[in-house]
């Protein structure tokens, strides 16, 4: 149980530091779970570059969100993971969206319903 205990202590630790914004706490947390977000990324997504940038908005997400994280709740990496998940889950769309309506930054449901909307 102790080594649970200690776990849960750096876990606690690390994440007051995050809280704070520490750059060598997100340095630390990069370096301790991009591997695991890394592979559940790139499971979804076969293209190298797909997957960085994925990665990069994940942890852009986590960094802009970690005040929210409630450790009573979740772990930090299940916390994460979710947000990861979700990220995927987005990207795909993303993509999808701009393979059927080849477009970049425009929403394909309004242009359409754009005549409707102005008459």
């Amino acid at each position: 149980m102790e080594v649970f205990s200690a776990n849960a202590d750096k876990e606690t630790k690390l994440v007051d530091a995050l809280k704070q914004g520490g750059q060598r706490a997100f340095e630390d947390f990069y370096d301790h779970y991009a591997p695991a977000f890394y592979a559940e990324i790139k499971r979804s997504f076969y293209k190298e570059d797909i997957s960085s940038q994925t990665l990069l908005q994940v942890f852009y997400n986590i960094f802009s969100s970690i005040v929210t994280y409630d450790q009573s709740k979740e772990r930090l990496f299940t916390w994460g993971i979710k947000i990861v998940r979700k990220e995927i889950r987005k990207q795909k769309t993303e993509l999808v969206l701009k393979e059927i309506f080849n477009c970049r930054h425009s929403n394909p449901v309004t242009e359409a319903n754009q005549d409707k909307i102005i008459s």
